[in-house]
């Protein structure tokens, strides 16, 4: 069996959510919650309706779940800690039309769970560990039937 790479923009998580640099850990911990996420892209710019993105959105960080609940404390969704505290940068990122490969070497090497994606200098999804597992379990499922089974 040959193993052909997917393009990125083939793997990845879409749509993608994010939070402006000028709002809250508290805010970010309940987006995380609402869309059952572990990460969201930190952005400067327009944010539309529930995290989407907006015209100008410029990626400035990336928070994490658990840098969200450090930085809130027992505040938890009530915190007003403003996420450009907690969050990290810069940020590593992947273009949607680059091989998979590319995405998984950036991942081990700076031991990340996920990368943003960018097409034409937008944001447009997420590419997780999860994602790559979920590939290749794919791929390495011949007609249901696993090599162990």
């Amino acid at each position: 069996m040959d193993l052909v790479l997917p393009q990125v923009k083939d793997v990845m998580s879409s749509p993608m959510w994010v939070i402006g640099e000028e709002e809250t850990v508290g805010k970010a911990l309940a987006r995380m919650r609402k869309h059952n996420i572990r990460r969201l892209p930190v952005v400067s710019g327009t944010v539309k309706g529930d995290g989407e993105p907006g015209e100008g959105a410029n990626l400035v960080g990336i928070i994490t779940l658990d840098e969200a609940r450090n930085a809130a404390g027992d505040a938890g969704e009530d915190s007003t800690e403003g996420v450009h505290t907690a969050m990290s940068s810069p940020v590593h990122t992947v273009k949607a039309g680059d091989l998979l490969d590319r995405a998984v070497t950036l991942m081990h090497v700076h031991k990340i769970a996920a990368l943003p994606v960018t097409s034409y200098g937008k944001l447009g999804g997420m590419i997780t560990e999860s994602d790559v597992f979920r590939w290749l379990a794919g791929t390495l499922d011949f007609e249901g039937q696993a090599s162990w089974q």
